[in-house]
């Protein structure tokens, strides 16, 4: 057996082992320090991979995370494969402005399993996100949180998870916890309506729109079926956006 069947094998094994005691003992303080213990692992597992050249198969669409971007805390997508880079899709500002941008990064900083889970909560006051904030941002050095459009942006690991929560519900106010953006969610929202047909956009209309990471503003010049001619502030004319792609304020 060579050294890649041998380190696959015993990470199957521990993994496998990691989430049978999971159900029902996230708490338990033996579980507390396996996890420990399966950090500095995986850890010390990704430096074996380095030094021998050796990386799990990675395909298209695949959700990774990259030591450099938040140190490997923030979801990425791949989309681009190269002998020893990688592109990956994401929000590299974490999730601040809301944006998707992408970027070719090294094939050694790949993580393929994150101990952090990104997690968005939705509170009706300002003032209980600062608190929230503050709470996770001081409770572990490693965990951070901050606003983001419509919600309060969490990346915070498994082990502490609990903690949060348990503040979270301290507050006494009424909340709701995403796994997907609620931006994301309402972008999605707004595009089905828009294929049913329950909004409509029409000449004149005020829009905007974003192509690769730029955001443009400007007014519906022309409709063509599902497509639309816009007429930005800038005076340029950019042609056959769909539809779908078109905010209005």
């Amino acid at each position: 057996m060579n050294i890649t069947d041998k380190i696959e094998k015993w990470e199957d094994k521990h993994h496998s082992l990691l989430d049978e005691y999971s159900k029902g003992n996230a708490n338990n303080e033996v579980m507390k320090m396996y996890r420990s213990h399966m950090k500095n692992i995986s850890d010390f597992i990704n430096e074996l991979k380095t030094i021998h050249n050796i990386f799990p198969s990675i395909i298209l669409g695949q959700i990774v995370y990259h030591k450099e971007v938040y140190n490997g805390k923030e979801p990425l997508k791949v989309v681009g494969i190269r002998e020893k880079e990688v592109e990956l899709e994401g929000d590299y500002s974490g999730g601040t402005h809301a944006v998707c941008q992408k970027d070719w990064l090294s094939l050694e900083g790949i993580i393929f399993n994150s101990l952090y889970t990104k997690k968005y909560l939705r509170l009706l006051s300002y003032k209980n996100e600062c608190k929230v904030i503050k709470f996770i941002n001081t409770n572990d050095k490693d965990d951070y949180a901050y606003i983001t459009e419509g919600c309060i942006s969490m990346s915070v690991s498994d082990k502490n998870w609990n903690n949060v929560e348990t503040f979270i519900k301290s507050l006494n106010v009424q909340y709701e916890i995403c796994t997907e953006a609620p931006y994301k969610i309402e972008a999605q929202i707004v595009k089905t309506l828009k294929n049913t047909g329950e909004i409509k956009m029409k000449k004149g209309d005020v829009i905007s729109f974003m192509i690769d990471t730029t955001i443009y503003e400007g007014k519906i010049d022309k409709i063509n079926d599902n497509k639309a001619d816009v007429k930005t502030t800038d005076g340029l004319l950019i042609q056959n956006i769909p539809l779908i792609e078109l905010s209005m304020p």
